[in-house]
Order: structure tokens, then C-alpha cells, then sequence
């Protein structure tokens, strides 16, 4: 999870690791496993010392929080089958390296057959 605050007068840099496991554990409890969520949050939950906002102005400050996920299996759809990523990624690379050497044989058929011809030009 990594999070962008604006404006730029709160110091995310300066935040100790308490702070983001805090923030962290709120937006788990809000939004995990949840294609799209709103995440609510109070002042208190900001780490006073870094990030002050003015009750004032409180609604033109704007908290950008931007999620990802990400799974390290992929599903094949047969009965619970799932392959890691990395050997889909080595699949990849065979099935290029093939095709690579198919295409080179055909170029060769391909100039042998060009000979042929010329020759009987």
C-alpha cells in the first residue's frame, strides 16, 4: 500500500512505522478484498506531529491512499489447478524460443526453395 498526502505539508517521510501499520491496519479492517471501498478516517488517526490540519480549511485537504494487490498463482480453471507466475513467465519464454526456431527453419526452406527457382529461371 503506498500512500500520497496532499497538501504537501504532511510529512508521510517522517512517519515511524508505527504510525503506517496504524493506517494500515484501518484501511485492512475497511477495505481488504474489496474491488472499491471508501476509506474514513478521523484526524486522530494521523500522526499529530507530522501531519496538522487546520479544522478551518479541513474539507479542501484532500488523502490520497492508492492500494494494489497482487497473487503469486494464477487459476487455470481445471479442478483447483494453479501455476506460480514464474513458471507461466518460463512457459512463455519456450513457447518464444519455438516459434523463433520455427520461423527460422521456414526462412531457410524459404531460401533453398528461392534457389530452386532461380535455377530453373
Amino acid at each position: 500500500m503506498k500512500f500520497d498526502f496532499y497538501p504537501p505539508e504532511c510529512n508521510l517521510k517522517a512517519w515511524e512505522e508505527a504510525d503506517q501499520t496504524r493506517i494500515k491496519a484501518l484501511f485492512d479492517q475497511q477495505c481488504k478484498g474489496k474491488q472499491s471501498c471508501t476509506f474514513k478516517f478521523r484526524q486522530l488517526d494521523l500522526p499529530d506531529t507530522y501531519c496538522i490540519l487546520p479544522q478551518s480549511t479541513a474539507a479542501n485537504w484532500q488523502f490520497v491512499i492508492l492500494s494494489s494487490c497482487s497473487a503469486s498463482s494464477v487459476s487455470l480453471g481445471f479442478d483447483n489447478l494453479k501455476a506460480s507466475k514464474s513458471v507461466i513467465g518460463i512457459v512463455v519464454v519456450i513457447f518464444d524460443l519455438v516459434i523463433t526456431f520455427i520461423f527460422w527453419c521456414s526462412m531457410l526452406a524459404l531460401k533453398k526453395i528461392q534457389q530452386v527457382e532461380q535455377s530453373e529461371i
